[in-house]
């Protein structure tokens, strides 16, 4: 991500859904099962139009690959 932006977002594996959904897991253990970096293999990057950033436009051109 670094090339791309400064801050990783978070990404959940499939697999931890629900234990990142609980409400009732507090278990600061299993909680960490979801403290790893993504894996960089299932990363992809799109290059996407500038108006993407832009708040005041919306339309299906936001989702249009280039």
């Amino acid at each position: 991500m670094k090339p791309i932006h400064d801050r990783m977002p978070v990404i959940i594996l499939p697999d931890l859904y629900n234990l990142w959904l609980s409400r009732n897991m507090h278990d600061p253990l299993e909680l960490q099962k979801m403290y790893k970096h993504y894996p960089p293999e299932l990363t992809v990057a799109n290059v996407v139009p500038d108006l993407v950033n832009n708040p005041r436009f919306h339309s299906a051109a936001c989702i249009v690959q280039m």
